[in-house]
């Protein structure tokens, strides 16, 4: 994120970009969820401010993640880590912050 010109201030941009692509690009979460597992207990802690747009695809792909896994918990936490991990595998779809300013 940072590499990417993105300050501490942006990393919601960064996080509303990555939900906006993912729902795009992977919505049923089938490419994204793999790895999840393998990542173990997160323990560090990020705040983000959704906007409105943004929030309604959380909640769009935490109902189909919870429509194929009826039983899964944390559902919204995991949807974020899917979209971190879509952003970070798949650079090429996104252009950088430092790169728009110009």
């Amino acid at each position: 994120m940072e590499r990417d010109g993105y300050s501490r201030k942006r990393k919601s941009l960064w996080m509303e970009e990555a939900l906006c692509a993912l729902q795009k690009h992977d919505p049923d979460l089938s490419q994204s969820l793999v790895g999840d597992r393998a990542q173990g207990r997160n323990t560090r802690q990020m705040y983000i401010a959704l906007g409105p747009e943004p929030h309604d695809v959380l909640k769009d792909l935490i109902i189909r993640l919870r429509l194929q896994v009826p039983t899964i918990e944390g559902v919204q936490s995991l949807v974020l880590r899917c979209a971190m991990r879509f952003r970070i595998r798949n650079p090429e779809r996104f252009v950088p912050w430092s790169e728009r300013r110009r």
